[in-house]
């Protein structure tokens, strides 16, 4: 089983790396085939929305010049992707955001002249998320809008797992947060394997 992990966060040691490379190690320590992108490292522009994608079924057929592509072929060959992000005014940030844009065009040929419907029905999705407030509080509009994409994309929606951050004066990241953070890794697992 290939999962990708997206890394969102702008701080490639912050809270959000180290709970999603916690989640990395657990997935790996049961036989997972796990990728790690931080997406801070890659060139990724904004959708222009001129739909020259949708009229090319047997590929990504994107016109931007960046690296997005190349994060195409990598979701392409994974089983589950998940965004990982910190909550900025109750959704993600900026390059998870953007990436999402493309992808949604990229992999759903749903608007061009020919219809070829999405390249990554049947995936697994999934998210992690940080914030400083309670996920139904704090990551609860991200998590509605990524049912929602997943829904729109034919896609498996997985489940969401939230750290949150309630400040530097208090522990962040605890023993009953792994604790979460492992059932949840070990849900993952018995998705992709069972199907």
């Amino acid at each position: 089983m290939k999962i990708l992990l997206l890394m969102g966060s702008m701080r490639q040691n912050g809270r959000t790396a180290e709970v999603t490379k916690a989640f990395e190690a657990m997935l790996t320590d049961r036989n997972a085939s796990v990728e790690y992108l931080p997406l801070v490292k890659y060139d990724i522009k904004a959708c222009t929305g001129c739909a020259t994608c949708q009229n090319v079924l047997n590929a990504h057929g994107c016109v931007i010049r960046d690296d997005v592509p190349d994060i195409f072929e990598k979701v392409q060959s994974a089983d589950a992707v998940f965004f990982t992000t910190p909550i900025y005014s109750w959704y993600c940030t900026t390059p998870v955001k953007s990436l999402m844009d493309r992808l949604v065009y990229m992999m759903n040929k749903y608007y061009g002249e020919t219809r070829g419907g999405s390249f990554w029905a049947g995936k697994k999705l999934g998210i992690i998320t940080t914030c400083g407030y309670p996920d139904h509080y704090g990551a609860d509009l991200f998590e509605t809008g990524i049912k929602r994409y997943a829904k729109h994309s034919d896609l498996v929606y997985i489940g969401h797992y939230n750290a949150r951050d309630k400040g530097k004066q208090y522990a962040f990241f605890t023993e009953d947060d792994k604790a979460r953070l492992t059932k949840f890794a070990e849900e993952t697992v018995s998705a992709l394997t069972n199907g």
